[in-house]
């Protein structure tokens, strides 16, 4: 389990440009990523696209790739993430502030599969690392992502936005987030078919956050107190499960990554099992914390699942 201490910078999303709404200019052209301070990590040539832009090539929500509005804001960016011969683009950043040894962070950005692609795949991900990856060629990047999309279950939808999101224990050190099929062609699963040419697959990418969820382990300060939250992710209703009963009412809280209380409930005392709606949360990264005495006693990550 993770408990997440008081000093837990919840909130803070550590990508800058996170939904690509900051462009140079708005004479945009394809094959240039005009969103700074994300660029492209091979010789691969991604796109973004933007209400401002004038060229139709990269406007919204028709643009020559496809038709999609942003899921928020303005703009979004896009890459090849399966072209044959293991040819793939990517896109990096540098992080707000570098990631520290042991804590856990929550990752979370979404897709959508462009008109333009002949088939959807399954693996795309996040990579986080101390350097730049910036790097030559074309081919997919021999790393492994901290957070990607269950292999095997195949993004091919070209009207909605997908959520790709996870969590990982940072070593400590990483700096930079790089978005991204890294698998090979072999490895990739392209069974979601959409047309029959191309052979190729091209996302958008939307609204990336990577949020401080706070410390792995245990506080000993909890004296053994435990919680267990199941199913997680959740749809709909999730239960709570203390190890110990507490003989006091407790308010259980659920916020999301802007910080922003969603939903609140007073939890009985003397009871170990708390069921708790969630109908009305959009699908996502939040945290739940349990209050008592004004006290925050437990806090922990849970994901609505679509």
């Amino acid at each position: 389990m993770l408990l997440i201490f008081s000093t837990c910078a919840w909130g803070q999303n550590f990508v800058p440009n996170p939904g690509f709404e900051t462009v140079m200019s708005c004479s945009a052209v394809v094959n240039n990523l005009n969103c700074p301070p994300w660029i492209k990590a091979t010789d691969g040539t991604p796109d973004n696209f933007h209400q401002c832009f004038t060229n139709s090539c990269c406007t919204v929500p028709s643009n020559g790739f496809g038709y999609q509005y942003p899921r928020s804001g303005m703009g979004y960016a896009g890459i090849i993430v399966h072209g044959g011969n293991d040819s793939r683009e990517y896109i990096e950043t540098s992080l707000l502030d570098t990631l520290i040894a042991g804590k856990v962070y929550c990752v979370q950005f979404y897709v959508s599969t462009a008109n333009i692609s002949g088939h959807g795949i399954d693996l795309i991900g996040a990579y986080f690392s101390n350097d730049t990856i910036l790097t030559t060629g074309f081919n997919n990047l021999p790393y492994l992502p901290q957070v990607s999309h269950l292999q095997g279950s195949c993004i091919g939808d070209t009207s909605n936005w997908v959520l790709i999101s996870g969590s990982f224990v940072a070593a400590g050190g990483e700096r930079y987030i790089t978005i991204g099929n890294f698998s090979n062609d072999v490895g990739t699963d392209t069974s979601c078919f959409i047309a029959s040419w191309p052979p190729a697959t091209y996302f958008y990418i939307d609204d990336v956050s990577v949020i401080d969820c706070g410390w792995s382990g245990l506080d000993e300060s909890t004296n053994d107190f435990n919680v267990s939250v199941f199913p997680n992710p959740a749809q709909g209703e999730i239960t709570l499960e203390f190890n110990s009963s507490i003989p006091y009412e407790t308010t259980f809280e659920i916020v999301n990554v802007a910080g922003q209380k969603v939903l609140s409930a007073i939890l009985k005392k003397n009871t170990n099992l708390h069921k708790l709606n969630l109908e009305g949360l959009n699908p996502g990264i939040y945290m739940y914390r349990i209050i008592a005495s004004g006290e925050i006693i437990w806090k922990e990550k849970v994901v609505i699942a679509e």
